[in-house]
């Protein structure tokens, strides 16, 4: 990745983040292979027919769009507190220390709040992978490449409906569930150890007035070969600049709360929350 330059790196970069969308993808939908799996209940001594094993899947679904609603809103914070980069190396801890949890669990509680954590990340990386791909993405490719995120969520989302499969036949019964959460930590791992080589978003930066590392940035991810002026770098940078002044002015910079405020008040944002909301 550090060779590369102008299209290619950019490219390279909005891929490699897609470990991200993976992440998502395949934790979200690995839980459906695990529950199918009468060896988990057996483990945990838990009779699949009762009261309480409706409860334990109940709370295991809950539990992970609860820690994901908070985790998406918490990363609306630490992103603009740290940055894109450190907040996606941050999200990536978060989901490796939880998918260890969850294949280490040795009692029902401990795998619940491992369950939670693991919310938590996952709607943390489901938003922060998106908002980097966009803020590292020429306009004209923008939409191709944000489509990148989609995609290989439903590639998570198939690959996790086949690993339970496989799993079903492992001869150890303990090693059919356990496996198919301790695979939870590879794309994780994957995003966070490259992560080093990923490029700080020249939004955040120029949002902290780092004007000359972001325009450096810029024309890394944005230069053609030919165009010594770096046309495409130069009009990133005046658009994204306009889009802060912009900001500035309708008091979106003026703090994470006031942005919330300002989300919910004015009609045109909320009729665009609305359109998000249903396309989800």
């Amino acid at each position: 990745m550090a060779m590369a330059t102008g299209r290619k790196y950019n490219f390279l970069v909005v891929f490699f983040v897609t470990f991200g969308s993976l992440t998502y993808g395949y934790n979200s939908a690995i839980i459906g292979a695990v529950i199918g799996l009468p060896s988990f209940f057996e483990y945990f001594d838990i009779d699949i027919k009762s009261e309480g094993g409706s409860r334990v899947t109940g709370a295991t679904n809950g539990l992970f769009a609860g820690g994901g609603l908070l985790g998406c809103f918490f990363i609306t914070w630490l992103a603009d507190k740290v940055g894109r980069k450190r907040a996606i190396q941050i999200t990536a801890c978060i989901c490796i220390v939880a998918g260890a949890l969850q294949a280490g669990s040795v009692h029902i509680a401990m795998f619940l709040v491992a369950r939670f954590l693991m919310g938590w990340g996952a709607g943390m990386v489901n938003v922060i992978t998106p908002l980097y791909q966009s803020e590292v993405s020429p306009a004209k490719t923008r939409g191709r490449m944000v489509g990148s995120h989609g995609f290989i969520l439903c590639v998570g989302y198939g690959l996790a409906g086949w690993t339970g499969y496989g799993c079903y036949f492992l001869t150890s019964q303990v090693a059919q569930w356990r496996l198919c959460l301790a695979l939870q930590i590879v794309p994780p791992l994957c995003l966070f150890l490259g992560s080093p080589w990923l490029p700080e978003s020249p939004r955040y930066l120029l949002a902290n007035d780092e004007y000359e590392k972001g325009f450096v940035i810029l024309q890394r991810l944005h230069h053609v070969e030919g165009d010594d002026e770096d046309t495409i770098a130069r009009e990133e940078l005046y658009q994204i600049r306009k889009q802060l002044d912009l900001e500035r002015q309708e008091g979106w910079r003026q703090g994470w709360l006031k942005g919330w405020i300002l989300l919910f008040r004015k009609p045109s944002y909320r009729k665009r929350l609305l359109f998000g909301f249903l396309l989800l």
